[in-house]
């Protein structure tokens, strides 16, 4: 078996500072991800992280957006267009719901 050299870029950011769990994550472009997790409360959240090609830091941008104020666990996130997405997930029940990204601001709003 082949060994290989791993190294960290950047520093590790800490998005959720109380509780997470179960993350998700789809790409929007070349430095924006979109994140889905279980926070606290077991609330869904959902936010874009942003890397800088330069530094290899990622920040969080916009602010959180608690979408599910009951129980968020196991979720899935697909791509509709440049800016919506689909969020699949499991809660007392299954759901699915249509989130938007503003690409200028990058706040994230529920459709």
């Amino acid at each position: 078996m082949a060994d290989y050299d791993v190294t960290l870029e950047g520093s590790a950011l800490e998005y959720d500072t109380v509780e997470a769990e179960f993350p998700q994550s789809i790409k929007i472009d070349s430095t924006h991800t979109l994140v889905t997790w279980q926070g606290s409360g077991n609330d869904g959240f959902v936010q874009v992280m942003e890397r800088n090609d330069t530094t290899e830091a990622v920040t969080a941008k916009g602010s959180k957006l608690e979408h599910d104020t009951g129980i968020q666990y196991l979720s899935s996130i697909q791509q509709i267009d440049s800016n919506h997405f689909a969020l699949f997930y499991v809660g007392n029940d299954v759901y699915v719901q249509t989130i938007e990204v503003n690409l200028t601001t990058w706040a994230v709003s529920e459709v």
